[in-house]
């Protein structure tokens, strides 16, 4: 749609009642970019702040829920596996545990 927008528009002749249009839609256009580009750099950040976390982990004993039983249980981290759906942590052999399933570090 943006693109037949302006290839149609001529700024040196506008078709609307409202000389500004263009430019008022091409400011629009440009907050909705920015827009994007904020939101996926804070994506971003987010990603590296979880993954962050969750290297931190790496050796310490902590208190879990254990996403099979639903039941609390307590392990030493042993290795954290970074997934397209985040990081998950190896805990006392059993693998794919959410970090956010973490309730405390001791």
């Amino acid at each position: 749609m943006l693109m037949t927008e302006l290839q149609n528009q001529n700024p040196m002749n506008p078709n609307s009642s409202d000389p500004m249009s263009f430019v008022t839609e091409l400011a629009q256009f440009t907050s909705v970019e920015q827009e994007t580009d904020t939101a996926q750099s804070t994506a971003t950040l987010a990603s590296g702040q979880s993954t962050a976390s969750a290297i931190a982990l790496l050796g310490n004993t902590v208190n879990y829920t254990d996403p099979t039983t639903g039941a609390t249980d307590s392990g030493t981290v042993q290795s954290v596996e970074i997934g397209s759906s985040g990081p998950t942590l190896t805990i006392n052999g059993t693998a794919g545990i959410s970090a956010s399933a973490v309730t405390e570090v001791t």
